[in-house]
């Protein structure tokens, strides 16, 4: 063959594999077609959805590969990554044999999906939507943010200003009702709804006074700051079982009644106790985020206390000194 001129509008037919594939998509000037000539790359965001998929028992694709059993072609979408035994493969995904269990992470039109959740031998276990960035609002949207955040250090209440702004973010455009109704954590106002209580019972029927007494009996053989991280140590054990909202709301009436009783400033308490919540990384269960990693990571539950527990040793050392240092006690 001689030399070819490569041209605009030319078509050129590729053999490569999934990562090859999205790296060519981000190559200036190319785009993509299936193979059916139809244009992948001129789909809007919203038309296209991922869809998360287990091979189930009945389901004629295992003992294939993606290859011959022609996938793509049959339902029309692209699968971007595959879980094998808690293994996750990113390339060569066309070569692997598919078994019971294995987990796909699909891409493809909301049609070519919706065929998918009816086949009987695929579970589906995840739709996550591709919407597309509304960018000309990030301008108002930050403004908004902003005014927010200006207002209460000048001195309006934050529950005010913050109901200002969510109604501002939806009349000028930046959230739609849905998105704002979608985005409320009803969750965490439930745990909230049911966790207060237990604060108001700890405190009311002196539950809280006793186990101030009892910190506070450490200040007479240790000082101030160690009786500071002794909080901090109790707390970053609670917020590892329990939600982080749970933990503060059952340890700071506890912190500021120890303080009361030291002649100390409760604010450092509080403080403690408020960082302390937020170092939920010795297990998977002590924060949502860890939970929702756990399973599609492929991690252990140790493999959060290796790399969280020196982390939480480390800022437990710290963060009391720090404490003490700029706000003192």
């Amino acid at each position: 063959m001689g030399v070819e001129t490569i041209q605009a509008c030319d078509i050129l037919f590729v053999k490569a594999n999934t990562k090859q594939l999205l790296d060519m998509k981000e190559i200036e000037g190319l785009e993509l077609e299936s193979d059916r000539h139809k244009n992948w790359g001129k789909l809007e965001n919203k038309e296209m959805a991922l869809i998360e998929v287990v091979i189930g028992r009945n389901s004629d694709l295992i003992g294939g590969t993606l290859e011959t059993t022609n996938f793509r072609q049959r339902y029309n979408c692209v699968v971007i990554a595959l879980q094998k035994h808690e293994e996750l493969i990113q390339e060569r995904l066309s070569q692997i044999t598919l078994s019971f269990g294995d987990t796909l992470l699909l891409r493809g039109a909301k049609d070519a999906l919706a065929q998918i959740k009816r086949e009987p031998g695929l579970i589906v276990t995840e739709e996550m939507q591709l919407e597309s960035f509304r960018t000309e609002k990030a301008p108002i949207a930050l403004a908004i943010i902003a005014g927010v955040v200006i207002l209460a250090v000048l001195g309006q209440p934050i529950l005010v200003t913050s109901i200002i702004g969510c109604v501002l973010v939806v009349l000028t455009g930046c959230l739609t009702m849905n998105e704002l109704h979608d985005s409320i954590r009803l969750d965490v106002i439930f745990l909230l709804a049911g966790v207060i209580p237990l604060g108001l019972a700890l405190e009311n029927t002196g539950g809280a006074q006793y186990l101030a007494q009892l910190a506070a009996g450490s200040a007479a053989y240790v000082p101030p700051l160690v009786v500071l991280a002794i909080f901090y140590l109790m707390t970053m054990t609670m917020t590892e079982l329990i939600s982080n909202n749970a933990t503060v709301v059952v340890m700071v009436p506890v912190g500021v009644a120890t303080a009361q009783l030291l002649g100390l400033d409760a604010r450092a308490f509080i403080l403690a106790i408020m960082f302390a919540a937020s170092t939920s990384f010795s297990t998977p269960v002590g924060y949502q985020t860890n939970t929702m990693i756990y399973g599609p990571g492929g991690y252990k539950f140790l493999d959060f206390t290796r790399v969280g527990l020196p982390l939480n040793l480390l800022l437990a050392l710290v963060t009391p000194i720090y404490i003490y240092l700029l706000w003192g006690l």
